[in-house]
């Protein structure tokens, strides 16, 4: 029978989800983006052959993480621009959730989903499954290409995106590469908590935001460098 899941239990199923994968395993998420968990599980599918498809809307990922989805050749991905929905399935069971595949969603949000089976709710995983190959055919297969990540002077007068960590201008009032932005965008929350600082591209730990894109202590020298290529502002 179909189950009601709160957060901890998507996660769960979630897990269990991927882990037991026999054939065929649908991720769908308007953002791409992976808890350290969830890629640790997909480079286990991948090495075991099994056929993966990942249907999203907009690229998160970091620069690292990039660079390990592109070597992960089992994996195949869609981009779907007016997508919305999230679920997640494989050949035997599935769930529909408002959770992304964010690990801040998975740790921070209040989530809501429904699971299901294929032996116990036939009707429900048909057509459930049947709405997930219509995006597939609707939906752009693309590669996620390999970026560089470059170690250089400050001097070259370049940023970080504080969501993706990917080179973009350096602007503190434009803080995010393009899609990062759409997807922040959204909500619209300027202190939600982002990965990167703008002005030296190290990990923040959530210590960077829309609203606060540089780390406490490169606060001066972002300060210097902004009235520098931006004194407009």
């Amino acid at each position: 029978m179909a189950k009601f899941l709160k957060t901890n239990g998507i996660s769960n199923f979630l897990d269990e989800l991927i882990e037991k994968t026999e054939d065929k395993l649908i991720l769908i998420s308007p953002y791409l983006q992976f808890s350290p968990k969830i890629k640790e599980e997909l480079s286990d599918l991948n090495y075991l052959k099994k056929d993966i498809r990942i249907i999203y809307k907009v690229n998160n990922l970091s620069i690292e993480d990039n660079n390990w989805l592109q070597e992960l050749h089992g994996i195949r991905c869609n981009i779907c621009e007016n997508l919305h929905a999230k679920c997640y399935i494989n050949e035997k069971q599935g769930i529909i959730t408002s959770m992304n595949l964010y690990e801040h969603s998975q740790q921070t949000n209040n989530e809501m989903g429904i699971s299901f089976t294929k032996e116990d709710d036939p009707e429900i995983y048909k057509d459930v499954y049947n709405e997930v190959e219509r995006l597939l055919r609707i939906s752009k297969e693309v590669r996620v290409s390999i970026r560089e990540i470059k170690k250089e002077n400050r001097d070259v007068h370049h940023g970080y995106c504080i969501r993706t960590g990917v080179e973009i201008p350096f602007d503190m009032n434009r803080p995010m590469c393009r899609d990062a932005y759409y997807g922040w965008r959204e909500y619209g929350n300027p202190d939600y908590e982002e990965n990167f600082c703008h002005y030296s591209g190290e990990r923040s730990n959530g210590k960077t935001s829309m609203a606060k894109p540089v780390l406490r202590k490169n606060l001066d020298a972002a300060i210097e460098l902004q009235n520098k290529l931006h004194p407009e502002y």
